[in-house]
């Protein structure tokens, strides 16, 4: 049994698990083809076959077109030095090195005709991995894909990694796009024992360093990741921690030059260039931390180091005057105080979070005082009251929410007009409306809400079809269809709801296939694996929903190893166990269902601890309370429980938020019944009576699961008739529920 505000082993203390991961590369023998001599870097050894001796650490592929990317890329991997506590390390690749080092770019054209000549063959075979520098000039390049066959043909393909300088991964497969193709026909498909190749597609592990993708700090990551072996988050969290301390030196170096200019006016004057210079590279580090960083740290799901950028970024602005800073200077602050911001709010602390998006939005409305119609300052206010209407909307306000959520549209509108062509705003516009949407779902106005889901998906698909290969298009418009699917499931189109969320999983899968550790991506898909499991068994379909939520647990406890403090996702676990418990019981298996309720009971009081005033938390405690109630079978338990429940019932059916609404549905059912198991039917009847009067007149604004709640607590009061005609509407949907096919049966 779990410990009352203890950590349920189940969910929280789960062993974290080695990911594999697209950084993580597999190691082989290398067995040479070759007939002649034994090039450099290759001894012969016994029965004919050869040993490796890596003269190089990687052997770098590029069209001399794109020699300045090549260049950056051997400097910064031969700059890299991995982190010290990983050094000397044993991994599938061999022991971890304190530098990347040699790392062999030829500097010299090729000739038009011939083959490979042997300097560059005995490179080849002898470096550990290759890398190929993708571009548009690297897959017209002969030269390129002679090299990528010669070293899958003496290594294999696991140690061949790319990294994308320009053009598109897979445009040779669309219309008119051919020429954008970055792949070399040798990396795009596997290569025969004879070093030709086949009509085999391969799947090459890229890194992305265009600056609209990974960035090129990023793919350095993601390659060093690959020719140590090791996971990527290792190197992205100490990344963090190293590129914090060297922001905050030159940020504290900066102010305090800026301090005592007045002291050493003299000195300022001869020294003006230099502080400027530490001055424009602190700003430059605090912004890089900022925007691409923190986007890369999204993805690595881990809350204390996105809070470090965030408040290590307030700390460096709030070291200097405020009157002083420039309005570039007062945006950045602003994106830090956002940050701050959704720490918090996932974090449940929404007191702290409303005070950091307040502040963001009147530093933005500001901003954007000075500069009406400056598309930069548009952007950035529109995600200033987007996130300040997102906490009036978690806690019910949705008045106020509203009133937000109509600024952020009417900014995304304005962008619009000023470039109705860019990517970029007309997404923007699809999340409005998506927000709105969303609004009328909590006021339980499903119907209503469906259009705008609608709308909201059809813009996204069509940014997304545009172009396939962008993960944050694809993102954007999975998450869409995960809010359609969610108004179809309210709404009791279940299968329906079910293709909806196949679709979003596709989109999803192509994501997780290129970055299978985007964190930020898996906390949907387990939304979308939870509420598919939903919709099955809606449908009747036990063992089909049984398996989704298996799947769904597996996701969490991945997400939970990665960051316990996620309320998001102890939430979803929430819902996991709440749903598993309610199956056991249908399956009779009294302990099972008692376990799992329980397990449910303690991650939904972990969120609510954190969550006052937090809408969803007050609705998964109830749910959890409710569950437990019922599946106890423990009387000082259940009578504890019920009279924490109970509480809750109160203030919601006294209360006018129609977010509650569920709450009431399935507290009222639950109480009734353990009243009545005790003999209190007096008590029973009142809280039935509570109960149909709070939701008698909003049975639209109902999900079909609520709708099921209020007819057993008619049914249960006697009005058998209005149950009837409940069970009427839901048989007209084709609900098949295994508890409500037993429930219909008792009605007849």
């Amino acid at each position: 049994m779990r410990k009352a505000g203890g950590c349920n082993r189940r969910w929280r203390l789960a062993p974290r698990r080695q990911q594999a991961t697209e950084s993580t590369v597999a190691s082989r023998q290398l067995k040479s083809t070759v007939a002649n001599p034994a090039p450099v870097g290759i001894v012969p050894a016994r029965f004919g076959r050869y040993v490796a001796i890596h003269k190089y650490k990687a052997f770098i592929s590029y069209s001399h077109a794109d020699e300045r990317e090549g260049e950056w890329l051997q400097r910064a991997l031969e700059n890299f030095r991995a982190p010290r506590p990983l050094v000397g390390q044993s991994t599938p690749v061999g022991e971890i090195p304190r530098r990347l080092t040699p790392v062999f770019r030829d500097r010299d054209d090729l000739p038009a005709a011939g083959n490979l000549n042997d300097e560059i063959q005995a490179a080849i075979a002898g470096s550990h991995f290759l890398i190929v520098l993708c571009s548009p000039n690297a897959a017209a390049s002969r030269w390129v894909n002679e090299e990528v066959k010669l070293f899958k043909k003496l290594h294999g393909q696991e140690r061949l990694l790319a990294v994308i300088a320009a053009g598109e991964p897979g445009a040779s497969a669309i219309a008119g796009r051919e020429a954008e193709e970055c792949f070399p026909p040798a990396l795009r498909f596997r290569v025969d024992e004879r070093g030709e190749i086949t009509s085999e597609p391969a799947e090459p592990i890229a890194a992305d360093a265009r600056k609209d993708r990974d960035g090129k700090r990023y793919a350095i990551l993601k390659l060093a990741a690959g020719l140590m072996g090791v996971g990527l988050d290792d190197l992205v969290q100490r990344d963090a921690h190293r590129r914090a301390r060297i922001a905050w030196s030159w940020a504290g170096a900066s102010t305090a030059l800026t301090a005592g200019a007045g002291l050493l006016a003299a000195y300022a004057v001869q020294q003006g260039d230099a502080a400027k210079r530490m001055r424009d590279e602190a700003d430059g580090l605090v912004s890089f931390m900022l925007g691409d960083f923190h986007e890369s740290l999204t993805k690595v799901g881990r809350l204390d180091l996105l809070d470090s950028v965030g408040e290590r970024a307030l700390t460096y602005y709030g070291r200097q005057n405020e009157r002083s800073l420039t309005d570039d200077a007062l945006a950045e602050r602003a994106k830090a105080l956002l940050i701050v911001g959704q720490v918090d709010q996932t974090r449940k602390d929404l007191d702290a979070a409303l005070l950091a998006f307040q502040e963001a939005s009147d530093t933005t409305a500001e901003l954007l005082r000075r500069a009406p119609r400056d598309p930069q300052r548009i952007f950035n206010h529109a995600q200033s009251v987007f996130y300040a209407g997102d906490i009036a909307r978690i806690r019910g306000d949705l008045a106020f929410a509203e009133t937000q959520f109509l600024e952020y549209l009417r900014c995304a509108q304005e962008l619009v007009s000023i470039d109705p062509a860019s990517p970029e705003y007309r997404l923007e516009l699809a999340y409005a409306t998506s927000n709105l949407g969303a609004l009328k779902y909590d006021a339980g106005e499903y119907d209503a809400a469906v259009p705008y889901f609608e709308k909201s998906v059809a813009a996204r698909e069509a940014l997304w079809a545009s172009d396939k290969t962008n993960a944050k298009t694809a993102e954007s418009y999975a998450y869409a269809l995960s809010w359609l699917a969610f108004g179809e499931l309210l709404r009791g189109n279940f299968a329906q709801s079910v293709a909806t969320i196949d679709r979003q999983m596709s989109v999803y899968d192509s994501i997780l296939g290129k970055d299978p550790e985007n964190f930020r991506v898996l906390g949907n898909v387990v939304t979308a694996q939870r509420r598919r499991s939903e919709a099955r068994l809606a449908l009747g379909d036990l063992d089909a929903a049984k398996a989704g939520l298996a799947e769904a647990e597996a996701t969490v406890l991945r997400l939970l190893a990665r960051e316990s403090a996620n309320s998001t996702w102890k939430i979803n676990a929430a819902y996991i166990a709440i749903s598993d418990s309610a199956i056991k019981d249908i399956e009779s298996d009294d302990a099972g269902a008692a376990a799992s309720a329980e397990e449910a009971l303690g991650l939904a009081h972990d969120v609510s601890r954190d969550g006052a005033g937090d809408v969803f938390a007050r609705t998964a405690l109830g749910a959890a309370l409710a569950r437990r109630l019922e599946a106890s079978g423990d009387p000082e338990a259940e009578r504890k429980t019920a009279e924490e429940l109970g509480g809750l019932f109160s203030a919601a059916v006294s209360g006018a938020a129609d977010s509650d609404l569920s709450l009431v549905a399935g507290a009222g059912l639950a109480l009734s019944r353990f009243e009545a198991r005790r003999g209190d039917e007096a008590e029973a009847r009142a809280i039935r009576a509570a109960a149909i009067k709070r939701l008698d007149g909003v049975a639209t604004k109902l999900s079909i699961g609520s709708l099921f709640e209020f007819a057993q607590i008619l049914a249960e009061s006697g009005d058998g008739q209005r149950a009837q005609e409940i069970a009427g509407r839901l048989d007209e949907i084709g609900y098949r529920h295994p508890g409500y096919s037993q429930f219909r049966r008792s009605l007849q």
